[in-house]
């Protein structure tokens, strides 16, 4: 045989053995990435542990949006030059690459928290074990059995990435301390004033002009770090939650609020507007109304009073100038407000998919891609309304398990009023007010103020909901404990 058959012969084998070579590299390496994070990470608190998963989604989601070198057009501007739409994203990939590097950490970190619960059996409330188990119910109904008996489906492992920081977030719930909420709050400071001084670093990529606004005299959105100024809005809503909680702080800061309601004003988000007048109060409800001296009673009663007051004149005011202003009548008419911004379009065409198909609906690939190309809408993106959403993607199956999951939330949410003064409450509120325009719910990665929402009250719910309820296990075994008969005690003793 001659040397160059016998070389030819080993360069093909190597290149054939290499996919086994690497997942075999990945088999090995995985596992042991994951131990020796849960290994590296296990010298810190539960709560720094708990902050570096949910810094993790922060810094990825807004360095993610700071890097990718979008630039904003409005839809004006893309009809007079429709190749300008191309560009609206950015041709950088530097955004994407924070963005995988946070997801591995925020997965990493998480993955290391389930495998220190798998090696050390510790539990969890039965509060929280329901919780977990409804949530990965409503999760399997409305992605994989809807996926599965579709109109068609393409699996992603990012769909997976939610429910690892979910699970590794709620073996840590117990131990979170508030610490966690206040390092929080300083967190936040970097989307937040990030997104205004992007204003003068570079405005193309974190303002959309000539936006038809409400506001007169304002024809620019703040998107900010933000894939939507929706989303911006209802994360200068979360910071101005946690400004005002009595758990977090005495005493809110003026300097904060001040910068927190400049981004929520200029996001022009009104579900965010509208977020922020509910959920406010409930979260300074208790020092409001706290009675520790008849003086001192009285004068926050005053204040929550003049509160209502100013709150009142400001809306009037609003409605006042939008009524009187031909300019605000001529863009309401423009942007289709009277149609809910065209979302009746999007509903109708979601909801007959779900009388196609009422029991699991049309499948997670909804308003993909795809699907919006097929219907001639390529900017819908989703339904705009979570009860919609899921009807259209599950049908009824998916909502059932949808509301079981948020009845669950709820149940917790106002258990934990208790002890964090209503803040968990509040960002529960903060999510059913964003269900009514958006869909929150969905899966699809980590990297979003939505998920970070959904992740913040999961972790309220479990630290200051569940607390009191009987200790079980997450995982089959610790369910199959609880199924012989017997009285509740002895079962408990047993375990």
């Amino acid at each position: 045989m001659d040397v160059s058959d016998v070389g030819i012969a080993l360069i093909r084998s190597l290149f054939v053995s290499l996919p086994f070579l690497a997942a075999l590299a990945l088999g090995v390496g995985i596992p042991l990435a994951i131990a020796g994070t849960a290994s590296v990470t296990g010298k810190l608190s539960p709560t720094t542990r708990a902050l570096l998963i949910v810094g993790s989604l922060v810094l990825g989601s807004a360095l993610s949006v700071a890097f990718s070198g979008r630039t904003l057009y409005s839809s004006l501007e893309i009809s007079r030059n429709p190749s300008l739409a191309r560009w609206a994203q950015g041709p950088s990939t530097v955004g994407i690459r924070f963005s995988q590097l946070f997801t591995l950490i925020a997965l990493l970190v998480s993955l290391g928290e389930m495998f220190r619960w798998l090696t050390s059996r510790f539990k969890v409330s039965s509060a929280v074990a329901r919780l977990w188990w409804s949530l990965l119910l409503f999760n399997g109904i409305s992605v994989v059995l809807a996926g599965m008996v579709g109109a068609s489906w393409d699996p992603e492992v990012r769909d997976l990435f939610f429910f690892i920081v979910i699970s590794g977030l709620v073996v840590l719930a117990a131990d979170i301390q508030v610490g966690f909420w206040q390092l929080l709050r300083w967190l936040l400071i970097v989307p937040l004033a990030g997104s205004l001084l992007g204003m003068l670093i570079a405005p193309q990529a974190v303002l959309l002009n000539d936006y038809q606004s409400f506001v007169p005299g304002l024809s620019s959105r703040l998107f900010g770090l933000s894939e939507h100024a929706n989303g911006i809005g209802m994360l200068a809503v979360i910071a101005i939650a946690l400004e005002c909680s009595t758990l977090v702080r005495a005493r809110p800061s003026i300097v904060m609020l001040l910068m927190q309601l400049a981004v929520l004003v200029l996001s022009q988000s009104k579900t965010a507007w509208l977020a922020m007048f509910v959920v406010v109060p409930l979260v300074r409800w208790e020092w409001f109304t706290a009675r520790r001296g008849t003086a001192e009673a009285w004068s926050r009663q005053v204040r929550l009073i003049l509160l209502i007051v100013v709150a009142a004149l400001a809306l009037l005011l609003l409605i006042g100038l939008a009524a009187s202003s031909t300019a605000v009548q001529r863009s309401l008419e423009a942007k289709g407000v009277y149609t809910l911004t065209g979302r009746f379009l999007v509903w109708e065409m979601t909801l007959s998919e779900f009388i196609k198909s009422p029991l699991l609906g049309y499948g997670p690939s909804i308003w993909n891609v795809q699907y919006r190309v097929e219907r001639g809408l390529l900017f819908a993106g989703q339904a705009h309304n979570q009860f919609i959403q899921i009807l259209g993607q599950a049908g009824i199956l998916g909502l059932l398990s949808m509301l079981v999951y948020l009845a669950l939330l709820g149940k917790l949410s106002l258990r934990a009023r208790a002890l964090d003064h209503g803040l968990t409450m509040g960002l529960f509120l903060l999510l059913i007010v964003r269900c009514l325009t958006e869909s929150p719910l969905r899966l699809g990665g980590i990297m979003s103020w939505d998920s970070l929402l959904h992740v913040l009250l999961v972790i309220g719910a479990a630290r200051y909901g569940g607390s009191g309820a009987s200790s079980v296990s997450l995982n089959w075994r610790g369910i199959a404990h609880r199924l012989p008969t017997g009285s509740a005690p002895q079962r408990l003793e047993k375990r």
